[in-house]
């Protein structure tokens, strides 16, 4: 396989100083994740199609949702950045009190266009990461 077909993975880990069942459901119910993240969306982060709506954006992605397991991974993929991506969020306790996420998105060609889109999606991330731990801590 040639280097351009590799595809270049993205990956954001954060520490979050909330009990892993906080932080995991904070990420599947919408009415939660609309205080960091999205403005609604179509239900929570079950197996199936869900959409999200950004209103600072003026945007919809659909998302299909094709693994959740509770405290553990949600598995979905997406064509929101324009073309198909798959994205892997894991979720790992670090002691009682707090929880480490980290966000895999995949499958970003390895050409000057796929880099531009991987940086994009990565600060995107970042941005939320941010907004997550300073402006919208978890109840």
């Amino acid at each position: 396989m040639s280097d351009s077909n590799k595809g270049i993975p993205v990956t954001v880990r954060e520490r979050i100083l909330k009990p892993i069942a906080v932080v995991f459901d904070a990420v599947v119910d919408p009415a939660k994740m609309s205080h960091y993240f999205i403005s609604r969306a179509s239900g929570s982060m079950k197996s199936g199609p869900v959409t999200w709506e950004f209103g600072d954006l003026g945007a919809k992605v659909t998302l299909n949702v094709l693994e959740v397991e509770k405290d553990e991974r949600i598995v979905r993929e997406s064509k929101a950045p324009g073309q198909p991506t798959r994205s892997m969020i894991q979720f790992a306790s670090e002691g009682e009190e707090a929880t480490v996420v980290r966000v895999t998105e995949r499958s970003y060609a390895f050409t000057p266009a796929g880099v531009k889109l991987a940086w994009r999606v990565l600060l995107r991330i970042w941005r939320v990461s941010c907004c997550w731990n300073h402006r919208h801590r978890l109840k």
